[in-house]
């Protein structure tokens, strides 16, 4: 049962469930809650992801930062290098979606 105005917890709403708290999912979203990491952290792992691909073994840096786009992610691949070929990068895009949807960039 919905209050109508879209605030504050529904009456009859268990303690523990999100209501309760005033707080709503939203509809059509699922609630995820990622881990957050540091910037030079996740560019860890993402230089480790991009290890394991064909052609990107020789990667040396990844760099990352603040995305605030309609995605539900909070980070973006900015650069990869040395020499990493659009087409390779273009290729591990899965793993780094992979990683935005697992890590939260903490910018505090």
């Amino acid at each position: 049962m919905e209050t109508g105005d879209g605030e504050g917890p529904r009456p009859g709403s268990p303690p523990n469930h999100p209501d309760a708290a005033g707080v709503r999912p939203r509809k059509g979203k699922a609630m995820i809650e990622r881990k957050k990491l540091s910037a030079q952290k996740i560019e860890a792992r993402r230089l480790e992801a991009l290890h394991r691909r064909l052609g990107l073994k020789h990667i040396s840096h990844v760099k990352i930062g603040p995305y605030s786009g309609p995605k539900n992610w909070t980070w973006d691949l900015l650069e990869a290098g040395p020499g990493a070929s659009v087409n390779a990068l273009r290729d591990a895009i899965e793993d780094v979606r992979k990683l935005q949807q697992e890590f939260d960039l903490d910018v505090g």
